[in-house]
Parts: structure tokens; sequence; C-alpha cells
């Protein structure tokens, strides 16, 4: 038997590397000239959906007897500025997929625990909007695409 399971966030920030910040020109209220203003973050108005997917594979378990197993992880960000313009942004924790699964692929229990924002996210659902770029099991969901090529 194996153990697949899926991690979820919502990716409301996302700290930039000061190298590589993103930069801004900005026209200064005082002076009335053009700034250059480096960001350390930004929030996309639509927060996507953060995932990691990771399968273990399970030992011979012995029946009614509890067996805990250590997870990956997902990194959650939060930003606080301070200053004329207060801004609070912070990634939240959705839930996680998780599924027993035989060697041939048979799946025999699936189980969600999921706010309830994302409540009708699912196994299929994954699948459907699984990140084609995926990194050592990380991505971000997509967005469902339907195109007509007639």
């Amino acid at each position: 038997l194996r153990l697949e399971y899926c991690l979820l966030a919502e990716d409301a920030v996302e700290v930039l590397v000061p190298a590589s910040g993103t930069r801004e020109e900005t026209v200064s209220a005082d002076t009335g000239e053009e700034e250059e203003v480096t960001r350390l973050w930004r929030a996309p108005r639509d927060a996507g959906i953060l995932y990691r997917f990771a399968t273990l594979d399970l030992p011979p378990l012995i029946f009614n007897r509890s067996r805990s197993f250590e997870t990956g992880t997902i990194s959650l960000d939060a930003i606080s500025s301070r200053g004329d313009v207060r801004e609070d942004h912070e990634d939240r924790c959705i839930g996680i997929l998780i599924r027993l699964v035989t060697r041939d692929g048979t799946v025999l229990a699936e189980k969600r625990d999921l706010i309830r924002d994302h409540s009708s996210l699912d196994w299929t659902t994954f699948a459907n909007r699984r990140d084609p770029r995926e990194e050592e099991g990380s991505g971000t969901l997509t967005e469902v695409m339907v195109s007509n090529t007639n």
C-alpha cells in the first residue's frame, strides 16, 4: 500500500528575494521627480492555490493500531507593513487530500479536510488542475481552460 497526500495553501503574498526585487517607477509627491522603488513583496489580486503532492510507501500495517507518518511541508508567507498605509497579507492553509492506494492503482480510501471556501476541491479537480511545470511535487493549481478547435 501507499499513502498519497496533497497539502494545499492559498498563495496570498509572495516574498521577493531582495537582490531580484521588482522595480517600480513612481513620482515623488514632494519633488515631482521619478523615483525607483524596490518592492520586497507582492500580493496578487487573485490568490492562487499552492500544493505539495507526495507518496509514502507504507510498511505492513497492524489492524486497528494507530501509526503516524511524517509528510513534507509547504511554506506560508506573511507580510505586515508599517507606515502611512498599513497592509497585512498572509498565505493561509486550505487543507489536505489523502488517499490509500494499492500497488496496481486501486484507490481503497479517500479523505479530505478542507476549509469551507475550498471544500469542492477533490482528487479529480487536483488531477485536472495540476501544474505541468511541477517541481518535486510542488506547484500552483492552474485555472481550468476550455477551448474550441472547430
